[in-house]
């Protein structure tokens, strides 16, 4: 049975177990990365003595991190800010457009509008 707890994040690591953070992603996660998971057989307090841990720990810690999101959201803002106009004045009222719109339609998507 799964228990759900509110509180500081600290508090809910504590009470966390290794089967919260571990799904059937995690298995194909592995396989993607070509990580062996023999270590996960033996008690976690030993996997650091595991050799197929500190190899996966090797590919692991070379994956770039990136925040897909952001990225795009700001190259969406460049090509407009290029394409629309040159005018920096214009481009701030067109910004508190944007931002009013947001305030108005907090929720909406594209298949709102077609």
């Amino acid at each position: 049975m799964k228990i759900f707890l509110r509180g500081p994040p600290y508090l809910l690591l504590y009470y966390a177990l290794i089967e919260d953070f571990v799904s059937k992603a995690t298995r194909i996660f592995f396989e993607n990365m070509a990580v062996d998971t023999a270590f996960l057989g033996a008690d976690p307090d030993d996997w650091e003595r595991e050799v197929s841990f500190r190899e996966g720990l090797a590919v692991i810690n070379k994956v770039k991190v990136v925040n897909d999101v952001a990225e795009r959201a700001v190259a969406l803002i460049t090509e407009i800010n290029q394409i629309l106009t040159k005018d920096e004045e214009q481009k701030q009222y067109l910004l508190q457009v944007v931002a009013e719109n947001r305030k108005k339609c907090p929720r909406a998507s594209k298949k709102d509008f077609l």
